[in-house]
């Protein structure tokens, strides 16, 4: 009988042993099932960031060789600074500087951010505020944000083109396309009123009315908002007719391109 019960007891134990390498089997598998998904995880996602890395670079190169040409055609400088960080930590603010000139002065500098993926538009680290610590950090009078069409939010897409403040412009492009017509008007839009607003601050080398091309700036910008509106309504052939949008904005074209024609005017009278 005590022979049986070392037995039962010895069955027991043997039987309890079995069990906990079994959990620790199972704990085993499980830790390793875990550890892998969580290396193919990282591995996606790093696959992901290196792509649009790669997609954000590709953008930033078309851009800088859209504002390397619109800046060739007035004489301004461009400097790709999309490499440099903010002095405190690996973060970058801004990727292109403009520097515009008149004659032999340097008369003003607008600093661009490219977005090829998600952002906001409020908040602490929306593009307008993005812009507006980009114009701080490079001692810019004005920004512009070129924001590729997928990546835009639904309303700035139905704009095309918006302000948040003074001297700070949003403005939508299909890099997919080559469709970069809004950058290449609002540019010289922007560019000269800030020579114009420079001109006002030394009205004395000025012999234009600086109000006068002021006004026709701004009408200019309004402009451009429709221009992009009409754009939409035409890739979509919705709310108009085909032709009628086509028309519309060849009308559109045609003034803003006759009042970049008085601009340029304007500006090589003042040089005479």
């Amino acid at each position: 009988m005590a022979r049986s019960r070392q037995i039962d007891a010895q069955q027991i134990e043997a039987d309890r042993l079995v069990e906990e390498a079994r959990i620790d089997q199972t704990r085993a598998l499980e830790i390793a099932r875990q550890e892998q998904q969580i290396a193919v995880q990282n591995k996606s996602r790093e696959e992901s960031q290196a792509k649009a890395n790669d997609k954000g670079k590709a953008f930033e190169l078309q851009v800088s060789e859209m504002l390397g040409y619109l800046a060739g055609t007035f004489g301004d400088s461009l400097e790709d600074i999309g490499e440099e960080t903010d002095g405190i930590g690996s973060s970058k603010i801004g990727d292109h500087l403009l520097t515009l000139r008149t004659g032999a002065k340097d008369t003003g500098r607008i600093v661009v951010e490219d977005k090829v993926g998600k952002f906001t538009m409020s908040g602490a680290s929306s593009l307008p505020s993005q812009l507006s610590t980009a114009m701080t950090n490079h001692n810019a009078d004005a920004a512009i944000g070129i924001v590729n069409v997928k990546c835009a939010p639904k309303k700035l897409q139905k704009l095309g083109y918006i302000s948040p403040q003074s001297n700070m412009h949003i403005v939508v492009v299909d890099c997919e396309t080559e469709d970069w017509a809004g950058l290449e008007i609002l540019y010289p839009i922007v560019r000269q009123l800030l020579i114009i607003q420079q001109q006002t601050k030394n009205a004395s080398e000025s012999h234009i009315d600086s109000g006068a091309i002021l006004d026709l700036c701004e009408e200019q910008l309004r402009k451009l908002s429709n221009f992009n509106k009409l754009k939409r309504n035409l890739r979509k052939q919705i709310a108009e007719p085909a032709e009628n949008i086509a028309a519309e904005l060849n009308v559109i074209q045609a003034e803003l391109m006759d009042a970049f024609s008085r601009l340029i005017k304007l500006h090589r009278e003042d040089d005479l």
